[in-house]
């Protein structure tokens, strides 16, 4: 993972997630399902736009957050066979420069491995956004372990993508409140952790529209952990599939960028 150049200490951030924001952001299904869905439903989030000035500052950046950003909960688990459900409250904004993501997670254990850039991270605990700018139907998708190592590509399917250069990955500023260093063996109690990234709009390399405001995306948000002692899998849009299986794109919900 390349070198983060936001720098701010786990304990002057919050893991309340935005609970506690200015105004609810979501639309489509209401109110929001419960874990076990409605089969057919879509989900839609409005992604409220931040004044530049909160890009300098990560503090005021994480208020604004607190302030604005409602975003919704990952609550989909349609697979019986992994019955463990971790807390996990997500938030997304934007500006001219980038897309910022906000993940709050209470688990009951995490685990950190991976620490170069692309390496496969949804083995650990891990965060991911996976995102459709265009109408030719490519989507990135963004995976973040919880000491913030990021996978990042884009594609049609699942198979045949492109991994995103490691120099291109390494522009995305990211603050993990568990730290940088790995955890190699399971750390387990009642965790909490949270992921920020801005991912820079120069960072999509296909198809991306000039500018944000009014856009209406594609989109599903994930929370798993492969390679835990007991594995999960929770996403913000059902995946109507027998097995998990994320690279489900006719699955995604609809961002629409205010």
């Amino acid at each position: 993972m390349g070198r983060v150049p936001w720098a701010v200490k786990a304990s002057e951030l919050s893991c309340r997630g935005v609970a506690g924001a200015a105004s609810a952001q979501v639309l489509g299904c209401l109110p929001p399902r419960r874990r076990g869905g409605i089969r057919g439903c879509v989900r839609s989030l409005i992604v409220p736009r931040l004044a530049t000035a909160h890009r300098e500052s990560w503090l005021s950046l994480t208020q604004a957050f607190d302030r604005s950003c409602a975003g919704d909960l990952l609550t989909e688990s349609p697979w019986s066979d992994f019955p463990y459900h971790p807390s996990v409250r997500f938030a997304i904004a934007h500006d001219d420069a980038a897309i910022y993501l906000r993940f709050s997670v209470r688990e009951q254990a995490v685990l950190a491995r991976w620490t170069h850039t692309n390496d496969p991270v949804s083995e650990d605990s891990c965060v991911e956004l996976f995102l459709a700018p265009g109408p030719d139907e490519r989507y990135y998708n963004f995976e973040f372990n919880c000491i913030g190592t990021c996978l990042a590509a884009v594609g049609h399917e699942r198979n045949g993508r492109e991994i995103l250069p490691a120099a291109k990955i390494d522009l995305i500023r990211r603050r993990a409140t568990l730290g940088s260093e790995p955890i190699p063996v399971e750390r387990k109690g009642d965790i909490r952790w949270e992921l920020f990234a801005a991912i820079p709009v120069s960072l999509f390399v296909r198809n991306f529209p000039k500018t944000l405001n009014g856009r209406r995306m594609k989109a599903n948000l994930y929370k798993c952990g492969d390679r835990l002692e007991v594995p999960h899998y929770l996403s913000w849009n059902r995946v109507e599939s027998p097995r998990p299986d994320y690279h489900r794109p006719e699955f995604f919900g609809e961002l629409l960028f205010a």
